[in-house]
C-alpha cells in the first residue's frame, strides 16, 4: 500500500496517491516536495516522521500539518516537538510565519511547558523566536528543567546545547541554583565542554564576584552584555580567537575578555535591502565603552591579526578589525572595500559595513575614504567638529613646522624631511650635508630608525592622497565656477602650510582682480600685494582674465618651475562663436581616453544588449557615428571611436574645459597618423599642451608633424622660458 501511495526519490516525497484522511509519512522521507499534497482537499492532517529535514508545500496545505488534530495525536511525545521534529531545519519564510501563527492561534493555551521547551530549542527561524519570547512567561525555572529533559534524549545538536545556556544566560537572575544544575548535568553526561564551562560560571556568579579576580567586572559584563545579547554571534570563531594575548604578561587572554572586546561591535551589522546605494551607504556604528575597555588589557597586534583571519568569515568583523587596526589594516580594508564595490549585491554588504566600521578608525587612510565616499559628515557628526576641521587641521597636518621640515633623530645624526614646492617630500642628510633618497641606515639606532621610518612612510603615502583630495575639490569648484566666502578661504588655505603651498599652485580671483599666494602672502601678477576684501573668492579661470594679466601668469610659473595641480592658467579659452556642430565629425578618437573621465564631465556608457556607446557631457552633447561592434565596444583597449555631431548647449567652464580636451584629443589622433594638419588646430592650445604633443610626436617617430611643432612652439612661444612639465597630474 505504501509503495502505491507514495512516490520518493532519494528521500524525496514526489508523489501522493494514497486516500487522504489522517496521511502517515513513511520514516525515512527527508523532504516533502512542493505539489505533493496541493491538489488534494481530502487530506486531513500529515503526520511526519523524524527523518523529515525540508518541507516545501505552499501555504495553501500548510494547515494539514499543524491542525489540531495532529496535536492531540502526537501529544504524549511533547507536542511541538514531535509535530515539528528536531531534526526539521529548512521551511520556506512563508511557511515559518504561517506555522507561528497557528501556533499562536489555535495552540498556545494548549501547550506545556516541554512543548514551549521543544519550540525553543529546535525551531531555530526567526518567526519561532519571537513566538517563543511572548509564550515563554516566568517562572523559568520549569522551562530550563523541560530543555534539560529534551536534551537528555536526543543526540547532541550544537544549536540546541548553545540556546539552552543563553536561555539561562539570559535569566540566571530569575533562576533557581537548581535548575541551572539540572541542565548542568545533561551538558556534562553530553561532554559538552563549552557550556559546561559557561553553566558553571554562572554557578559561581550566584555567591558573588571575586574581589581578588583582575577582570571580574567584564566577567560579569560578558554574562550581562555579551552572552545575552551576542553569543551565538562568534559560533564558530574560538580557534581564531585563541590567539589573542594579554598586553602585560604576554599570556593567552580569557576568552570572555576578547569576546568583551569585540562581539559588542559584530552585533552592529545591520541587513542591507538589495536598493541602497552601495557608493554612499553604510551601517552607522558607535564606540562601545565595555568592548574599548577590554580592548585596552589585549595585545593589540594579536588581537588585529585574530580578527583579519574572521573577516573571511562574515562582514561583521570588519568592525571590530576597524576600530583596533592601524593605518596599514585600513588601508587593506579600502582595497577590499574598491575591488568588493564593482561586486553587485553579493558584495554590499561587506562594502555598506566596511564604510561604517571606519567611523570607528582614527587614522588618516579612514577619513580620506569616507571622504572620498561623501560620508565625512557623519564621521565629523560623531566627533563634534566639522567637516572643514577635519580636512584642513587633521588631514593636512603631517607634523612639518612652519617652514616645512620636520626632523629624525637617528642616534647620531640627523635627517630633515622637507617639503618641496611640487609638494613632494625630499630629504637631508645632516652628516652627509646632501639630499638623499632614503633614510641612511648605517649606524643609527634601530628602534630610532624604525620609528622615523615608519613616519616617513606614512607622510610620503598619505601627503599625495591629501593632495590628491583637497586638488580634486578645487577643481571640481573650478569647473562650477562655485565662489568660497572670503572668510572661509582666510580660514582655510593661508593658516596651514600643506594647503597654502597647494593655494600657492593656483590663481585666485576676488572681485574681478587675481592673486596668488606666496610664502604665506598674498601678490598680484605684477608681484605686488594684494590685499584682501571681503569679496567671495574662487578659482580664476582663463575665459575670464584679462590677457596680458593671464600671460603674466604663465610666466610666473614658467619661471618659477611650478607645476599646477591642473592645467588652469594653461587652459585654452574657447570661441564658443567658433564651434561649429562638425567640429569633430568622423574624427577617430582612441576610446580609452574618453573613459573614466567623469572628474572631466565626460561619461562613456555602454549598453551591453546593443553593444552601443554613448557620450554624456555636462553643458554639451557629442554624438557617436557607427562603427563595428568591436570598435564602439570601449573596454577594447586597441579600439577607437569615431566622433559625430557637437552641440554646446552653455558657454560655461565646464564646456570650455570639455571643448579643450576634445580638440586636444583629436589632434592627438592626427599626429599618430604624422598629418601636419594637426598644427592647423592648435590656435587655442598653450605651452603646456603643444610640449606634449611635440613629445608624442618624437615618441612615435611622427617625424613630418615633429618638424611642423617645433616650428610652431618656437613661433608662437619664443619669450617663455622651457618648461616641459606644467601640471602635477
Amino acid at each position: 500500500m505504501l509503495d502505491r501511495a507514495f512516490v520518493i526519490e532519494n528521500g524525496v516525497l514526489q508523489e501522493y496517491h494514497g486516500p487522504g484522511g489522517h496521511v502517515v509519512v513513511p520514516e525515512g522521507v527527508t523532504t516533502i516536495g512542493q505539489d505533493v499534497f496541493s491538489a488534494r482537499r481530502n487530506i486531513k492532517t500529515v503526520e511526519l516522521p523524524r527523518s523529515i529535514r525540508k518541507l516545501e508545500v505552499d501555504e495553501a496545505v500548510w494547515g494539514g500539518f499543524c491542525g489540531e488534530t495532529a496535536l492531540s495525536r502526537l501529544k504524549a511525545l511533547h507536542g511541538i516537538y514531535a509535530v515539528m521534529p528536531e531534526g526539521l531545519c529548512q521551511v520556506s519564510e512563508h511557511l515559518d510565519k504561517t506555522l507561528a501563527r497557528q501556533i499562536q492561534w489555535y495552540w498556545s493555551d494548549q501547550m506545556t511547558v516541554p512543548d514551549w521547551a521543544g519550540l525553543y530549542l529546535f525551531q531555530s527561524t526567526r518567526p519561532f523566536q519571537e513566538l517563543c519570547a511572548a509564550g515563554m512567561k516566568p517562572p523559568y525555572d520549569p522551562y530550563v528543567t523541560a530543555m534539560a529533559e529534551l536534551l537528555a534524549r536526543t543526540e547532541k545538536k550544537a544549536s540546541a546545547v548553545q540556546k539552552a545556556v543563553y536561555f539561562v544566560g539570559e535569566h540566571r537572575n530569575e533562576l533557581q541554583p537548581e535548575s541551572i544544575r539540572s541542565l548542568l548535568e545533561v551538558m556534562r553526561e553530553k561532554k559538552a565542554k563549552k557550556a559546561v564551562e559557561q553553566l558553571e560560571q554562572l554557578l559561581r556568579e550566584r555567591s558573588g564576584p571575586d574581589p581578588d579576580d583582575p577582570y571580574a567586572s567584564f566577567r560579569q559584563a560578558f554574562q550581562e552584555e555579551v552572552l545575552r545579547k551576542g553569543y551565538q554571534a562568534v559560533k564558530g570563531t574560538a580557534a581564531a580567537l585563541k590567539q589573542v594575548r594579554l598586553k602585560q604578561s604576554g599570556e593567552p587572554a580569557p576568552a570572555f575578555l576578547v569576546l568583551c572586546a569585540v562581539v559588542p561591535y559584530t552585533q552592529q551589522y545591520g541587513y542591507f535591502p538589495g536598493q541602497w546605494d552601495v557608493k554612499h551607504e553604510f551601517v552607522e556604528v558607535r564606540p562601545v565603552e565595555l568592548a574599548d575597555q577590554a580592548a585596552e588589557l589585549l595585545d593589540r597586534a594579536s588581537l588585529v591579526a585574530a580578527l583579519e583571519e574572521l573577516q573571511d568569515r562574515h562582514s561583521a568583523w570588519v568592525i571590530p578589525y576597524c576600530r583596533y587596526g592601524s593605518g596599514k589594516e585600513i588601508s587593506k580594508v579600502v582595497a577590499e572595500m574598491n575591488r568588493k564595490v564593482r561586486g553587485g549585491l553579493k558584495t554590499r554588504g561587506y562594502v555598506i559595513t566596511a564604510r561604517g566600521a571606519l567611523l570607528l578608525s582614527d587614522t588618516r587612510e579612514a577619513i580620506l575614504k569616507l571622504d572620498q565616499d561623501g560620508c565625512l559628515s557623519a564621521y565629523a557628526g560623531q566627533r563634534g567638529t566639522s567637516v572643514d576641521a577635519l580636512r584642513n587641521q587633521v588631514l593636512s597636518d603631517f607634523g612639518l613646522d612652519a617652514t616645512g621640515e620636520k626632523v629624525y633623530d637617528l642616534g647620531g645624526n640627523t635627517v630633515t624631511a622637507r617639503l618641496g614646492d611640487d609638494l613632494a617630500i625630499n630629504l637631508y642628510d645632516g652628516n652627509a650635508k646632501k639630499t638623499v633618497k632614503s633614510l641612511p641606515k648605517k649606524n643609527a639606532d634601530p628602534e630610532k630608525y624604525e620609528a622615523a621610518k615608519a613616519d616617513l612612510a606614512e607622510i610620503k603615502k598619505n601627503l599625495k592622497k591629501v593632495v590628491k583630495a583637497r586638488c580634486d575639490l578645487i577643481f571640481a569648484d573650478y569647473l562650477a565656477d562655485k565662489p568660497m566666502d572670503a572668510i572661509r578661504w582666510k580660514s582655510t588655505y593661508p593658516p596651514y602650510l600643506l594647503l597654502s603651498r597647494v593655494a600657492s599652485l593656483l590663481v585666485w580671483s576676488q572681485e574681478g582682480r587675481t592673486f596668488t599666494l606666496r610664502e604665506g602672502q598674498t601678490v598680484d601678477s605684477k608681484g605686488q600685494p594684494y590685499l584682501l576684501t571681503n569679496g567671495p573668492i574662487q578659482v580664476a579661470h582663463p575665459m575670464e582674465m584679462d590677457r596680458d594679466d593671464l600671460e603674466r601668469w604663465q610666466k610666473y610659473f614658467t619661471a618659477h618651475g611650478l607645476k599646477q595641480p591642473f592645467a588652469q592658467v594653461w587652459e585654452p579659452v574657447v570661441d564658443f562663436a567658433n564651434v561649429k556642430i562638425d567640429r569633430y565629425q568622423g574624427i577617430e578618437v582612441p576610446a580609452f581616453l574618453l573613459k573614466d573621465q567623469e572628474k572631466h564631465g565626460i561619461t562613456l556608457n555602454f549598453d551591453y544588449d546593443i553593444s552601443m556607446a554613448s557620450l554624456a557631457l555636462t553643458d554639451c552633447n557629442l554624438s557617436l557615428e557607427g562603427g563595428s561592434a568591436e570598435e564602439r565596444h570601449y573596454l577594447n583597449p586597441k579600439g577607437n571611436l569615431t566622433l559625430g555631431l557637437f552641440r554646446c548647449k552653455k558657454q560655461s567652464r565646464a564646456a570650455n574645459h570639455i571643448i579643450g580636451l576634445l580638440d586636444k584629443w583629436t589632434v592627438y589622433g592626427r599626429i599618430l597618423k604624422d598629418d601636419v594638419s594637426a598644427v592647423e588646430h592648435l590656435d587655442q592650445f598653450t605651452l603646456a599642451q603643444v610640449t606634449e604633443l611635440l613629445n608624442l610626436a618624437v615618441e612615435n617617430h611622427c617625424t613630418n608633424c615633429t618638424a611642423a611643432l617645433l616650428e610652431y612652439k618656437n613661433s608662437r612661444f619664443a619669450d617663455f622660458d622651457p618648461m616641459d612639465v606644467f601640471t602635477l597630474e
